[in-house]
């Protein structure tokens, strides 16, 4: 029997009966990440790594204690572990601060994020690789990219609007033949998947806390040492200093070298938690669920009037569909504020922050629904009585 995970969801059990189906958007969080946060004001507020009374010695080792599950979850070394304020700042962490000559050139699909797209775009050369009738790279295309040029390849583990999987072993290959970098975006994959960073051989990975259970405002950068050691500084300040004076600075080490200022302290608990509780449940568990959720909605999906799928949805993926409406005349916004008002179900509706996507589909909007571990077959029952109930508007 599967576990019913949504016990562990606090807004879940109120007086509401949210149905909530955007969570490729920011998860709910479950309460032992609530209370992580909670306590941290009410128990031992403190700055970290500056002081030595019993608060701040608390708050320090949690702290550091959160790094060393975030490096679990991934499987690496926690001075591999950079907290930021989240994946978009952890790519512009490594845009901003990687050694390139002026013909260095970037590798990327039309899928990916604007986060990840901008920081390189911005004074940078990049290239996209075709992708096939699924989604997916096109291998041969991306060989034929490839140069000994090439310094970095950015890919999105998980289209947040497609939600298939790329085969990264494959990608990750490939770009190793010219000697190029890559950088993993798993933010729409590290609540779904489990991720072995040393098994991948990936070079940088980044994603947000929000988006696998965590707080808003905290972000992760894996990457390996030695590459971390050539990134020049991105901030300076307070924290990253290990001694300044007139004359000269001594730096912290590697991951501090990259945190200055104080932290989001109380992020950095709460994610620390989140981590704490995907290892707990198992993601491999997760993943199961995950797909009887996705097949489920499938079924039901051939047999619903007034939406088609933007893409195909291919067996290797999770549980995010984006759909168009037969009525091309009606606004999208419009339907999910109906969805919300009149049936208490929360989609997303628009581009996804992925506009390179659109316009190789040619289209301006979708209507995205995303699930995770505390949806049930019983909500996808609703949201699809919802649908044929509004018809009328959609057909």
């Amino acid at each position: 029997m599967d576990k019913n995970y949504r016990e562990d969801f606090p807004i879940l059990n109120g007086p509401h009966s949210l149905v909530y189906f955007d969570s490729a958007a920011t998860t709910l969080k479950p309460a032992s990440v609530i209370t992580a946060v909670t306590r941290f004001y009410t128990e031992h507020t403190a700055n970290i790594s500056r002081s030595h009374h019993r608060n701040a010695q608390i708050s320090t080792e949690l702290f550091e204690d959160a790094r060393e599950k975030v490096a679990t979850l991934l499987n690496c070394d926690s001075s591999e572990i950079v907290f930021t304020q989240n994946a978009t700042d952890s790519v512009n962490l490594v845009a901003s601060c990687l050694s390139c000559k002026m013909e260095s050139q970037f590798i990327m699909s039309t899928l990916e994020h604007n986060s990840a797209y901008l920081p390189f775009k911005i004074n940078k050369s990049v290239k996209f690789v075709n992708l096939d009738a699924n989604g997916f790279w096109d291998l041969n295309h991306f060989k034929d990219l490839l140069t000994h040029e090439t310094k970095l390849v950015v890919v999105s583990h998980v289209s947040n609007v497609t939600g298939n999987i790329q085969p990264l072993k494959d990608i990750i290959s490939l770009a190793k033949e010219k000697n190029a970098l890559v950088l993993v975006d798993a933010s729409q994959s590290i609540a779904h998947l489990p991720i072995n960073v040393k098994n991948l051989d990936v070079d940088f990975l980044v994603f947000s806390g929000h988006k696998m259970l965590g707080p808003s405002g905290i972000g992760v950068l894996y990457g390996k040492k030695d590459l971390l050691s050539d990134l020049q500084h991105y901030r300076v300040g307070g924290g990253m200093t290990a001694r300044a004076s007139r004359d000269t600075i001594t730096f912290n080490d590697i991951p501090h070298l990259f945190e200055a200022g104080t932290p989001n302290i109380e992020g950095v608990l709460g994610l620390g938690k989140a981590c704490e509780y995907l290892l707990v449940n198992s993601r491999e568990k997760i993943h199961k669920y995950l797909q009887k959720l996705r097949d489920y909605f499938q079924q039901k999906l051939k047999h619903a009037g007034g939406v088609r799928m933007l893409h195909e949805k291919h067996h290797d993926s999770v549980p995010i569909f984006t759909f168009e409406l037969g009525n091309k005349n009606v606004d999208l916004n419009y339907v999910a504020r109906i969805l919300s008002e009149n049936y208490n179900i929360a989609v997303n509706s628009g581009m996804q922050c992925a506009h390179l996507f659109y316009d190789t589909l040619k289209k301006s909007a979708g209507i995205r629904v995303s699930l995770y571990i505390y949806n049930t077959q019983y909500e996808i029952d609703q949201f699809f009585y919802a649908l044929s109930d509004i018809q009328y508007l959609i057909e």
